[in-house]
């Protein structure tokens, strides 16, 4: 079976689901990739890896102009038949984005296989007609919580058949407790943070349990991407002497920071409900290095991890489970267990899901 991958991306080194994808092509190296994105990305550099085939679709017609049928039309009539002609070398098309709906019309007898991994709708009522298409094409939907497979797809779509679940991973390639085991921690008890801030970030929450936990240090990494009355508020939290933000760092850099930490937290929102569909990746890279975490509980994703991850449904219990972890700081075996269940939660596993999928098609 051949499978083309289609990656909404220019950068592919620093792509979200690259673990998972480069995983499957270690052990099936029949997959090629397609970047899907806009005409404006046509002359810039792709960043890729060693290896696999990388293709790109620089789609014509800008997002928001994709409505106008005439332009679409005009788009799919110059380009359909050498686009066709491409998609026919492969046996599976893989989607991980809504907006690549656009290329569904050049799938002609392919299996189509759709990972669902936010609650799109969530995001934007426009991503509805969008994903509607995809799943209504695709001959298996992947789900990364249990929550979109048994709610989401059934409440706004009706969907209960054809769903398998494929949850988040760790890149053991990346994450390798044994590379980074020797970095000293910090001198300071230091809690850390490890994910871009948005609208689901809890500020709030990072202001208490800064605040009430004045003798640890609080770090956070990743991109700011808050609107600005949110980032008004965390400027004002950032004149803590125990809060600190590093700012983005590349992927290959992020496993020596959080190695430096001594629990790793997540701060998201629990009050919204995108929350409930969330099964964070960022839990399976703190165990991978060994980190106690502390996190909200938005749903059952976790229920097999509640001896090594810690989670709470109110800030005070956040500050409680906060302590503990810190207590697990110094035990090698309690160590050892997080590092054994992120082994048994790495992307090669999943790789081994994937492709036992793709056979039964």
């Amino acid at each position: 079976m051949k499978i083309l991958a289609i990656c909404s991306t220019i950068d592919f080194k620093n792509f979200v689901r690259r673990a998972t994808l480069e995983a499957i092509w270690r052990t099936h190296s029949d997959i090629d990739f397609l970047f899907f994105t806009g005409l404006k990305n046509s002359l810039k550099g792709k960043e890729t890896i060693e290896g696999p085939n990388f293709y790109s679709y620089h789609f014509w017609v800008p997002e928001r102009l994709k409505n106008n049928r005439s332009l679409t039309r005009l788009e799919y009539l110059i380009r359909g038949n050498r686009w066709r002609a491409f998609f026919d070398n492969y046996d599976v098309i893989f989607m991980i984005d809504p907006n690549q709906y656009y290329l569904l019309e050049f799938v002609q007898n392919q299996k189509v296989m759709y990972l669902l991994r936010d609650p799109n709708i969530l995001l934007g009522k426009h991503n509805y007609d969008k994903e509607k298409k995809v799943l209504e094409s695709s001959d298996l939907i992947l789900t990364i919580s249990n929550e979109l497979k048994n709610y989401y797809l059934k409440k706004y779509y009706q969907i209960d058949s054809k769903v398998k679940y494929w949850p988040n991973c760790v890149d053991l390639q990346l994450w390798d407790f044994e590379t980074v085991k020797h970095i000293p921690k910090y001198g300071d008890l230091t809690v850390g943070v490890s994910g871009n801030l948005t609208f689901k970030t809890d500020l709030k929450l990072l202001d208490k349990i800064s605040t009430e936990l004045n003798d640890v240090q609080f770090v956070l990494i990743g991109k700011n991407k808050m609107s600005k009355e949110k980032n008004d508020f965390f400027q004002k939290i950032l004149n803590k002497d125990n809060v600190t933000y590093k700012g983005y760092l590349p992927q290959e850099r992020v496993p020596g920071e959080v190695a430096k930490w001594h629990v790793g937290i997540m701060i998201e929102r629990n009050d919204i409900e995108f929350s409930r569909y969330f099964n964070a990746n960022k839990i399976y890279q703190y165990l991978a290095m060994g980190l106690p975490s502390v996190k909200y509980r938005y749903n059952d994703e976790l229920r097999n991890f509640s001896d090594l991850v810690k989670e709470v449904e109110t800030q005070e219990d956040y500050i409680n489970a906060i302590t503990w972890a810190l207590n697990k700081r110094d035990d090698q075996r309690f160590q050892k267990e997080c590092v054994i269940l992120a082994n048994e939660n790495s992307a090669d596993k999943r790789a081994e899901m994937f492709l036992k999928w793709v056979k039964s098609l």
